[in-house]
C-alpha cells in the first residue's frame, strides 16, 4: 500500500497556523472497510511522525493526528 500523508494546517483568529493536522491520504483505491482505515491510521502515526519526523512534518508547530475511534 503506498502511503502519502496530508497536512492541513490549523489556524489562528489571525489567520497563522498554529498547528497541523495529519491525515492518511490513499493512492488510487478509496479504502474499502473499517480495517483498512484502521491500517491507514496506524500509517499515519508510524510513516509520518517516527520515519519521517514530526519536526520535518510540523515545522515545529504542534500535531493533531486523525485517528479512528477503534484506535483511540
Amino acid at each position: 500500500m503506498d502511503i502519502w500523508i496530508a497536512r492541513q494546517p490549523i489556524f489562528d483568529q489571525e489567520q497563522v497556523a498554529y498547528a497541523y493536522e495529519i491525515n492518511y491520504r490513499g493512492g488510487k483505491n478509496l479504502l474499502r472497510n473499517e480495517e483498512e482505515n484502521d491500517t491507514a491510521s496506524a500509517s499515519v502515526i508510524v510513516d509520518g511522525l517516527i520515519t519521517i519526523g514530526t519536526k520535518q512534518i510540523s515545522e515545529g508547530k504542534p500535531i493533531l493526528v486523525r485517528m479512528t475511534g477503534r484506535l483511540m
